[in-house]
């Protein structure tokens, strides 16, 4: 009789040879809400790892991060492929591109504002779209387009994104090749209108699209003699 009573205090958890009130006492009890306690601590964990691998849940450490990410990373005004969609003509924000004429910015007059450079250099600060600034340089006559330099906005220099700029823009006139200068590097391509710079200041955080009459490709021109 008393062997069967410990071996009951056994399955209490009692250590053997414990005194056989700890059995019939208030101990059971409490070793039973104990066990519901850590049930339940048990459950709520699985339910906090759940949720942070991507599952049901209250989201966990995932959302979180992904919430940090995108306060971080701003959107894009327009993707680089519907900017460049219809390259070489003027992407948007650009109000005309090498060779057009003087007419193509008069939409604009009320937002240029000339260089402190020169004259002939016409800028303009978008309050809105692609680009935060967009310089205009005229021809020695005033009569028509020369070079633009745009900058665009922060959201395009994160990541990938300058890269997704540089295919958006192979997609339309070919492959470009890898350049660096002095100041700059990035990839330039060359067409029949004008030469096109995809760069960046390495001291800078912006990304500048050049374009220019200078470099283009001149099928008239007569080759260099070797």
């Amino acid at each position: 009789m008393i062997l069967e009573r410990r071996l009951d205090c056994r399955a209490c958890g009692a250590r053997i040879g414990s005194d056989q009130m700890l059995c019939n006492g208030p101990l059971p009890l409490l070793l039973l809400m104990m066990a519901t306690l850590s049930l339940f601590g048990c459950k709520k964990d699985a339910a906090d790892m759940e949720g942070a691998d991507g599952g049901a849940g209250d989201g966990g450490a995932a959302a979180a991060l992904k919430t940090a990410d995108a306060a971080v990373i701003p959107p894009l005004p327009v993707t680089p492929l519907d900017l460049f969609r219809h390259f070489p003509a003027p992407p948007t924000g650009i109000a005309a591109v090498p060779g057009d004429g003087l007419e193509k910015l008069s939409e604009l007059r009320e937002r240029l504002r000339d260089s402190y450079y020169s004259p002939r250099i016409l800028v303009e600060h978008p309050q809105e779209g692609p680009f935060r600034m967009v310089h205009y340089q005229l021809s020695e006559d005033g009569t028509e387009v020369k070079a633009v330099l745009a900058t665009f906005a922060p959201a395009y220099g994160h990541g990938d994104r300058p890269s997704s700029i540089e295919e958006a823009i192979t997609l339309r006139i070919g492959k470009g090749k890898p350049f660096k200068t002095k100041q700059y590097k990035g990839t330039r391509w060359k067409i029949m209108d004008f030469r096109v710079d995809l760069r960046r200041d390495p001291q800078s955080p912006y990304l500048e699209l050049l374009l220019h009459r200078r470099g283009h490709i001149d099928p008239t021109a007569k080759k260099k003699r070797r």
